[in-house]
């Protein structure tokens, strides 16, 4: 169910008569108008899997568009940016909105905000929110909304402690491998307890060794200070990496020699 949305209304003419938008649902105006939005919303129905906004690139129009369209985005959808390097041109610090004054917002600040969100989640004056990730790159970004349920948690006693494993049918393939791996050892590593990072370990990490299997990697911090006993990452390391060269950095000798 495709929706292009575009400001140049005979532009969208043409290339319909031209049948290059065959196949598509169209949508015409300002992307900084709020009430532009809200047609757009009204029309469409909302409720998107994906945005992708390649717009106008103006920092009001890219955040005017984000705080009404990321509440219709579904939970687990995709919300792309493009083009944010042009967010300091000159040329591009004219569009205002009654929100938002374009002298003076550039919209990749925002974005430096959220970074904190994410880390701190909700701690240190950050705001705790429905996003599940930011990934960047040159020029542009896509943001990750959580999933419905993104984790339905069983405990399991482990060691004296309480381990918990991510149950969710709603990974991707490579997310569910570091899950599975990483539950099926004892102790579990707090990776997928406490912590979420089978996002980014999954998204990144289990692809580069498909590619480099025989990849050297360094992790520093063995677990000594855990409250179960050090190593549950190199055990998991060395489950999901058979071939690759391995190497554990920790500060405290004594706990090294007797894991060793």
């Amino acid at each position: 169910d495709l929706w292009e949305a575009e400001y140049n209304a005979t532009c969208v003419e043409v290339s319909t008569r031209q049948g290059k938008l065959d196949g598509f649902n169209t949508l015409v105006g300002d992307q900084g108008d709020d009430n532009t939005l809200d047609d757009w919303i009204r029309k469409s129905g909302g409720e998107f899997d994906v945005v992708i906004d390649d717009g106008g690139h103006h920092n009001c129009q890219i955040t005017t568009s984000f705080d009404k369209l990321w509440p219709e985005l579904k939970p687990g959808g995709l919300y792309f940016i493009e083009d944010m390097q042009v967010g300091k041109w000159r040329g591009f610090r004219r569009a205002s909105t009654p929100k938002c004054d374009a002298r003076t917002f550039t919209f990749s600040e925002r974005l430096k905000e959220w970074i904190d969100d994410l880390i701190y989640q909700g701690g240190y004056m950050t705001r705790k929110w429905d996003v599940q990730f930011m990934y960047c790159q040159a020029e542009a970004c896509v943001l990750g909304k959580e999933p419905a349920e993104l984790t339905a948690r069983t405990s399991d006693d482990v060691g004296g402690s309480r381990g918990e494993k991510i149950v969710n049918a709603k990974l991707l393939p490579e997310e569910n491998a570091f899950v599975e791996a990483a539950g099926s050892l004892m102790p579990i590593t707090d990776k997928i307890t406490t912590h979420s990072y089978h996002t980014m370990y999954g998204r990144f990490l289990l692809p580069y060794y498909d590619r480099t299997p025989d990849m050297k990697m360094l992790e520093i911090g063995l677990g000594c200070d855990m409250n179960y006993e050090p190593g549950a990452s190199v055990a998991l390391w060395k489950k999901l990496f058979p071939r690759a060269n391995l190497w554990e950095a920790e500060y405290n000798a004594t706990c090294v020699e007797v894991s060793t």
